[in-house]
């Protein structure tokens, strides 16, 4: 398994962070992390300021993209940084009843840069670059959920039928708060 390294500037990370990684990490097969030297988790203000190389057209500031891949080179190994803070912002407490959504939102950026591993290493069965990296994301994500989390599924189905349910009677409560104060 890829090494875990932390590097932080004036930053703590929440508890749950390494252990989320952690199991992120132990559901991909070997296969998807071979040749993967480590995992950084970060910080937005260890990662600095300045703009991305391009990505579909246009540059980021660094210090608002969730992760980077970065590519083998002759002198070292593949490995991913992933920008905690960017990635998790504040959680309510609420949601860390279960690990199911620090490892959701903590799979949304591992997993994209994983893809981006993996379609330099194996291909993809999308476009290349960011397309191939979003279907990796979506692919290895269900992957985990689904393995990890399968008690959860039936209550997701229950709760999108009765979002479906009341979700038109919402809008309608919406619209009209907005009428009446507008």
């Amino acid at each position: 398994m890829a090494e875990i390294a932390e590097n932080y500037k004036d930053y703590e990370p929440p508890e749950f962070v390494r252990g989320s990684i952690e199991r992120l990490l132990r559901s991909l097969s070997p296969e998807h992390i071979a040749g993967l030297e480590s995992i950084v988790l970060t910080n937005s203000a260890a990662v600095g300021r300045g703009k991305t190389h391009r990505i579909r057209g246009r540059k980021y500031q660094r210090n608002t993209c969730r992760g980077f891949y970065h590519c083998a080179t002759q002198r070292e190994r593949a490995w991913i940084e992933v920008i905690v803070d960017t990635t998790i912002g504040p959680l309510p407490r609420a949601l860390l009843l279960t690990n199911a959504v620090p490892d959701f939102l903590l799979a949304q950026a591992l997993y994209h840069e994983v893809g981006h591993h993996l379609d330099a290493t194996v291909g993809s069965a999308s476009r290349t670059g960011e397309a191939a990296a979003e279907d990796w994301r979506r692919r290895l994500t269900k992957i985990h959920m689904r393995r990890r989390y399968w008690y959860l599924f039936p209550l997701l189905v229950v709760l999108r039928f009765i979002f479906r349910l009341l979700g038109p009677a919402i809008d309608r409560q919406i619209d009209e708060a907005k009428r009446k104060a507008g």
